[in-house]
């Protein structure tokens, strides 16, 4: 790419995740890393800048950016002058398309924080092609969704192949549970996702493999199962997980862009680890209830005016002790005998600053951004893809890994064990 004054600009710097970016890289990264303000109140970003300065004095070169998302040439001036956008602002499906269509052509690459299925997949049709043409890389669901279920199938389903010599058959995201806020954000890309979709696409919402194109619709996996179920590989019963419908969906079409590394009979499912039976079944038939009532258009101002607003940070206890955990539970292909093996990852981010809602979010877009800007010859190398509208794992690769690592976050192989089962 050409030569830029920024490594990374944060579009949306004024909003909550957009600030809690900006005060990790005054934090962590200035004056190391080149870096820029944006947004469309020139006031307020002065403000996000004057808190950069206080947490440390090298922010004085930050740049502030003032661009109108509604005015395309303004959008332009923006991109035009850095590396990697972070678009932190959404609904993207109102808030996004002008800034991907500046950056494909303006060689820029971009990340964002959406879960906002029938608009990505409106901007794999419009700018696929074309961002991989121009080897413009366009990276959605780069926050808590999805970062830990894309890396962490990547990360244990690659220790299976490549360390114990067994393929993969599945892969298993089981959260464990955090502390935290639910973001007014995530509420909304969900009601953009599966609520505001006529009934032709929410039948295409309904394709596990959704993502994948056209010709690529297809593998073991079933529909989201909304039921309470044991997993066996796991040994826990487990609950449906709320973001498992967008999860799941990226991780597949990570599958599909890095080539089906694991093969194209590789399933990947999650769930909510649960301690038994009974808490599986209450927490499943609560959250059947809790999709039938989000989704009841009457009842959508009412959630709104329940969760916090957008832009207002969570508290000071929420930082001090958010937290969230999930083990990846990978199960090989049956051998000659019928014996199978399994390797668990374990993935968290401890308290404090491990809220998945804000904090952690934020931690995690930086560090994928940050992949991008500062490691573009390490992903070539790698052979990673270089362009299009692609996902965490297939634009970082293991990477991101031991970015997340230095980052606080705990990424590793917790165990391996045997299983003896009939192949069938």
């Amino acid at each position: 790419m050409v030569d830029r004054p920024y490594d990374v600009t944060v579009w949306g710097a004024t909003g909550t995740v957009g600030r809690l970016i900006c005060e990790n890289l005054a934090t962590h990264y200035t004056p190391r890393v080149k870096w820029a303000v944006a947004g469309r109140t020139p006031a307020n970003l002065k403000k996000i800048k004057d808190q950069a300065i206080k947490i440390n004095p090298a922010c004085k070169d930050v740049g502030v950016l003032v661009g109108d998302m509604t005015k395309q040439a303004s959008v332009d001036e923006v991109v035009r002058s850095t590396h990697v956008v972070i678009a932190a602002a959404g609904p993207y499906t109102k808030l996004g398309g002008p800034v991907v269509d500046a950056c494909v052509r303006l060689h820029s690459h971009y990340l964002d924080l959406s879960a906002e299925l029938p608009w990505m997949r409106d901007i794999q049709r419009k700018y696929h092609d074309k961002a991989v043409h121009e080897k413009v890389k366009i990276v959605h669901t780069s926050g808590f969704d999805s970062i830990p279920s894309d890396i962490g199938a990547l990360f244990v389903a690659d220790h299976m192949l490549n360390h114990m010599g067994r393929r993969p058959a599945s892969v298993k995201f089981l959260f464990g549970g955090g502390f935290g806020t639910f973001a007014s954000g995530t509420l909304s890309s969900l009601f953009t996702a599966f609520a505001e979709p006529s009934r032709d696409e929410q039948k295409v919402n309904a394709n596990p493999y959704n993502l994948n194109p056209p010709d690529d619709r297809s593998g073991p996996d079933r529909p989201d199962s909304y039921s309470a179920s044991y997993h066996a590989a796991g040994k826990t019963w487990t609950a449906p997980f709320i973001m498992a419908p967008c999860n799941t969906r990226v991780v597949r079409r990570s599958q599909h862009l890095l080539g089906h590394p694991f093969g194209k009979d590789f399933s990947y499912t999650e769930g909510q680890a649960v301690p038994n039976v009974a808490v599986a079944y209450l927490v499943a038939g609560m959250y059947q209830l809790f999709g039938l009532l989000l989704f009841l258009r009457p009842l959508q101002p009412v959630w709104s005016w329940l969760l916090p607003r957008i832009g207002v940070p969570p508290g000071n206890f929420v930082k001090k002790y958010g937290s969230w955990d999930a083990r990846v539970v990978a199960e090989s292909e049956p051998d000659a005998s019928g014996k199978t093996v399994t390797a668990t990852a374990i993935l968290k981010h401890g308290a404090p600053g491990g809220d998945p809602g804000y904090y952690s979010t934020s931690r995690l877009i930086l560090e994928a951004a940050l992949c991008l800007a500062l490691q573009e010859d390490q992903l070539a190398q790698a052979g990673l893809r270089q362009g299009g509208c692609i996902t965490p794992a297939s634009a970082c690769g293991l990477f991101l890994v031991d970015r997340l690592r230095k980052a606080g976050l705990t990424v590793e192989i917790e165990g391996v064990n045997s299983n003896s089962k009939k192949a069938s």
